[in-house]
């Protein structure tokens, strides 16, 4: 990691929203075993917050804080997954086009821009009405859909690599290209792609937890942000607890990623 870059990644760790983005994933991964049964029904039915239920309570008296932990925990480990596919998909087909160059480029390029043409959020409708809700249906969207941001940007940064001086020179002396890939240019040009990669989780969790607020991402039944928004905003007036907190989370996920984006230099767009 370049020195400039890595003063970048440093200084976006320990800025405010690396700080909340971090109590968020801890708050996430520790909800199993603060509150094990989110689901567990209790007394108190449509009790607002108090310091006995901190976030209020559902119909059925379920807190509504351990069911939002329990939330979290699902839409960032989807986002997580769904960014580590459309990077994976990303670095390879961008890493490849700025590399090899020529045909190959052009290639990506018109890929490119008919990818981008495309209705993402429609797209990833149809693909749960054609595949079903779940996981793997968000997954395979984000790879065919999500890869292009990652691919721009790695295309970008393997390009200008390839061209530098002391890259060249390693071709000159007889350097296989395959040792010139690996040896000087994907360790110099993957850095930014990974801080955009880890500042785009935010990102993916809203756009997951949207297709869910429509009811297209996941199983019924499952804890999740956006299912939970939904499942409130009926009682919004009587209940606002129910929709207000779960909301809460995901904007303060989604300001916290994008800050950190910025703290750290990377450009951050949405999925779409």
């Amino acid at each position: 990691m370049s020195a400039g870059l890595g003063q970048s990644v440093r200084r976006a760790l320990v800025s405010p929203s690396g700080a909340v983005m971090a109590l968020l994933v801890a708050v996430a991964v520790a909800a199993p075993f603060r509150w094990a049964e989110p689901r567990k029904v209790g007394p108190d039915s449509l009790a607002p917050p108090s310091w006995a239920h901190p976030f209020g309570t559902t119909l059925l008296g379920q807190d509504v804080l351990a069911q939002t932990a329990h939330a979290l925990r699902v839409d960032i480990a989807l986002g997580v997954g769904a960014v580590l596919v459309s990077l994976s998909v990303g670095v390879l087909l961008g890493g490849t086009a700025g590399f090899v160059g020529g045909r190959v480029d052009r290639a990506f390029s018109a890929v490119a821009d008919l990818t981008q043409a495309l209705p993402v959020a429609l797209i990833l409708i149809a693909l749960a009405f054609a595949i079903g809700p779940g996981a793997s249906t968000i997954l395979i969207g984000f790879a065919l859909l999500g890869w292009l941001p990652y691919a721009r940007l790695t295309r970008t940064e393997v390009a200008r690599v390839r061209n530098l001086e002391y890259v060249r020179a390693a071709e000159l002396i007889g350097l296989s290209r395959v040792t010139v890939l690996r040896r000087h240019v994907a360790p110099n040009s993957f850095d930014q792609v990974l801080v955009y990669a880890a500042a785009h989780v935010g990102v993916a969790v809203q756009t997951i937890a949207a297709l869910a607020f429509l009811g297209v991402a996941l199983p019924d039944g499952t804890l999740e942000i956006g299912r939970m928004i939904a499942t409130g905003a009926p009682r919004l007036q009587t209940a606002w607890w129910l929709t207000v907190f779960p909301g809460l989370a995901l904007v303060v996920l989604g300001v916290a990623s994008g800050r950190l984006a910025r703290h750290a230099g990377a450009p951050l767009k949405e999925y779409g």
